[in-house]
């Protein structure tokens, strides 16, 4: 298997210094990592191993065939390549997995890119057993909903009944409520307090009414999908308003039934708003350089791709420095490698302090960092170039004689010309940065293709 350099051990994901293992461990879900051609398995969290069954060592060499029941692998392979290839969002799916014991699960499933520095690696998977909550849903719709609908069910069936139904949804953990005609007809005290509304508040209320603005098409499509039972027990996240200004991420399955002899919606909704935030920043440490913050150099492939398909689409100007620390080497031997990382950390300081607002910064490797400029010219580049390099030699550093010195930058603008290549650009850039290396260091210099000196 061909790996990218500083990403996997022995075909292992290997260990980052971040809180990474922390965060995935705690989730409620369980979390893989499966990479192409074959869909190996090159990480998971504990959650994983407890429902597979396995250590950590079995696992290794797995692939996802391994795990996943037989008829339900080709789907899902197929939407692996449909999400590396970007044809579909990330969406849930419910997939069969089988244990080492041979127990069958039946797992809801959200695939996200798993990215690498050109292309995406693979998928990420966080998966959850949904056995109990169907047979929750299972056991509202087929005793208490049925029973509403009934007007000949004896008075003690009733009373027994409407008991059971005052225990199952009344203490539930998860919010519920039946909608009819987009407006709530009932709502459990669980879905009241994810909205923070009384329930004299919420009845009668219009349901898109609480959906993030964003969210409502969606969530419009959803609903009418559901009311001609073509997603039965398929969930949807979206964003909710409560009462007091803030969002909730909820996770609602939606089945069809009568209510009052009428075609209604029962509804239950899970608070993913944690699970959110932690993917949230899980993709945040796959994006991010672990010493200086900044993006790390699998992102500024995918963000330099799409700002130049978005300036080509707009006819506007894009432009790119790159920047090195002069003498870096010299200075991490003669001062050692802590002394050598505050300097890197400085430095990302003050990109990100005197780069314009809507710039964006990576560390491209090593002491090599990278500034891409939307919206302006080779030239107008060169004045960011120029702040960044004056501000940074006023930074002072430790010398390793019980002194102070001043280290330096030298550093490459290229503006985007027709034909360029993310590879290309990137290069003219980094061309007009040894130009300025070779002609003493400390300066700026704008590409030659650019009419720049050479």
């Amino acid at each position: 298997m061909k790996q990218e350099k500083g990403i996997h051990f022995n075909g292992w994901l290997k260990k980052p210094e971040t809180p990474w293992d922390d965060i995935l461990g705690i989730l409620g879900d369980a979390i893989a990592i499966f990479i192409q051609p074959h869909w190996e398995l090159i990480y998971c969290n504990q959650r994983f191993q407890y429902f597979l069954e396995y250590t950590q060592d079995e696992l290794r060499g797995k692939t996802f065939g391994d795990f996943v029941a037989e008829d339900n692998l080709p789907k899902m392979q197929e939407r692996f390549y449909q999400r590396l290839l970007q044809v579909s969002p990330p969406s849930n799916y419910e997939i069969r997995v089988k244990s080492k014991s041979g127990r069958i699960y039946t797992m809801d499933v959200m695939a996200q890119l798993y990215p690498g520095n050109h292309k995406p690696l693979g998928v990420l998977l966080s998966m959850r057993d949904r056995a109990e909550k169907r047979e929750q849903l299972s056991l509202w719709k087929d005793t208490e909903l049925k029973h509403w609908a009934s007007e000949e069910s004896e008075a003690k069936h009733r009373a027994s009944r409407e008991l059971g139904f005052q225990t199952l949804v009344e203490r539930s953990l998860e919010g519920m409520m039946i909608i009819q005609e987009n407006r709530v007809r009932y709502a459990n005290p669980m879905m009241l307090e994810f909205i923070g509304v009384s329930e004299s508040e919420m009845m009668g209320r219009n349901v898109m009414d609480m959906v993030h603005p964003d969210d409502r098409a969606a969530m419009k499509d959803h609903i009418q999908e559901c009311l001609q039972d073509l997603s039965s027990q398929k969930p949807h996240e979206l964003r909710v308003l409560k009462k007091s200004g803030g969002i909730i991420y909820l996770e609602a399955l939606c089945i069809l039934t009568d209510y009052h002899s009428q075609p209604a919606l029962l509804v239950t909704c899970r608070d993913i708003t944690n699970r959110k935030r932690q993917e949230e920043r899980i993709q945040e440490l796959i994006i991010t350089d672990n010493l200086t913050g900044l993006f790390n150099r699998r992102h500024l492939y995918n963000e330099l791709n799409a700002e130049i398909q978005r300036a080509r689409r707009q006819g506007s100007p894009l432009s790119l420095i790159m920047i090195d620390i002069d003498s870096f080497k010299h200075y991490n031997d003669t001062c050692g490698h802590i002394e050598g990382d505050r300097v890197l950390v400085r430095l990302a300081e003050v990109i990100r302090r005197f780069k314009r607002r809507y710039d964006s910064a990576f560390r491209y490797g090593g002491e090599e960092f990278v500034v891409i400029c939307p919206g302006i010219d080779g030239k107008q580049a060169m004045n960011v170039s120029e702040r960044l390099r004056n501000e940074f030699q006023k930074e002072r550093f430790a010398s390793g004689k019980n002194g102070f010195i001043e280290v330096t930058i030298s550093l490459g603008v290229a503006n985007l010309k027709a034909g360029d290549s993310t590879e290309s650009f990137i290069k003219h850039a980094d061309e007009a940065m040894y130009i300025s290396k070779r002609n003493g260091k400390n300066r700026s210099t704008l590409a030659p293709n650019n009419g720049g000196d050479r």
